[in-house]
């Protein structure tokens, strides 16, 4: 679907509107204050698929952290939106390796949760100690358990509400991204939705 006109359109829709909101500003005096502190735009895309943002027209002025069911690229997380759970502000991104959960399953009939590993700003997995040092490991490779609260200056949901087949599961799901917002940031659901 991602090849089809009207979702490049959306796709380009959602990458003006959050340049317009978060360089130039808004109405709103939070969004104002917020774009004199912004470098990069941190966007988080939730239903990303194939992460479209990462090789946008403008994606030098773009952090992206793209989430989904089920990713289509190395680039987007694995993650449950709806299961994800909101951090304290300035917290760090958790995330659970599906190998490693996978493995501790087998050894472990009593399927104890696997280990959160702790995300730096721009994604990539903290070392586990001081000591030892962690290969990169791909998005696709681990699930995201939590987000911190109030570090996104914009939240793309190009189609992912639509699927949803719940006005409560879209309420709560508007609620979260909100929530993952900084102050004055923006949300919203491409227009050719």
């Amino acid at each position: 679907m991602g090849e089809k006109a009207w979702v490049k359109a959306g796709n380009e829709w959602i990458e003006s509107t959050a340049l317009k909101y978060c360089r130039i500003g808004s109405k709103d005096t939070a969004a104002t204050e917020l774009n004199s502190t912004i470098e990069k735009i941190r966007l988080l895309d939730v239903g990303s698929c194939y992460n479209p943002f990462e090789s946008c027209s403008n994606a030098s002025a773009f952090t992206v952290t793209a989430l989904d069911l089920c990713p289509a690229k190395d680039s987007v997380f694995l993650c449950d939106f709806l299961k994800v759970s909101v951090g304290e502000a300035g917290s760090t991104m958790n995330v659970r390796l599906i190998q490693q959960q996978k493995e501790e399953e087998k050894e472990d009939s009593s399927n104890f949760p696997s280990k959160a590993r702790r995300m730096d700003d721009d994604g990539r997995r903290l070392p586990m100690d001081a000591e030892k040092r962690v290969d990169a490991v791909l998005n696709r490779e681990q699930e995201i358990v939590s987000l911190p609260a109030s570090s996104f200056d914009a939240v793309a949901m190009s189609l992912v509400l639509s699927y949803l087949p719940d006005p409560a599961q879209r309420h709560e799901m508007l609620c979260k991204a909100r929530a993952l917002l900084r102050p004055g940031g923006m949300y919203g659901e491409s227009k050719y939705s």
